[in-house]
């Protein structure tokens, strides 16, 4: 691309904005999470919270302090694009109302599992979207 010197490159509208480079077919490198401002902070801020129904072990560590991740098999629903950075977050213990915390979206990364926790929940392994949630202070509502 020839851009004037000192300026930066004009993209073409017709440009994908995926946060990675398009994959060649020797390319055997796995796709990057984009970087913290294409996850857009002050549009996360903005959406409708992401609701994660959780088993109760699991929402009473996050509850006490103890689990600040939550993992959940990378695709269509759990993805840089629906957990972006800042996107406020309602965990629930199961899917009542009677039992939520508060929080937003502090960090996301992809991931390969193949743990026993992993395997016993999936069967398979695969690439995880790894969620950590900051909670809200006095968030807790049970």
């Amino acid at each position: 691309m020839n851009t004037p010197k000192g300026q930066p490159p004009v993209m073409n509208p017709s440009m994908e904005l995926s946060g990675s480079a398009p994959h060649s077919a020797g390319d055997t490198s796995l796709p990057t999470s984009p970087s913290p401002a294409a996850g857009s902070v002050a549009a996360g801020r903005s959406a409708k919270p992401l609701f994660i129904p959780l088993k109760t072990e699991y929402f009473e560590a996050f509850k006490a302090g103890t689990k600040t991740f939550e993992y959940r098999r990378y695709g269509p629903r759990w993805n840089e694009r629906t957990c972006p950075v800042g996107r406020p977050v309602v965990l629930s213990k199961g899917y009542g109302k009677q039992h939520r915390l508060t929080g937003v979206v502090a960090e996301f990364r992809q991931r390969y599992m193949a743990t026993n926790d992993w395997l016993d929940c999936y069967g398979t392994p695969g690439f995880a979207a790894c969620i950590r949630v900051a909670l809200q202070n006095g968030s807790k509502k049970s």
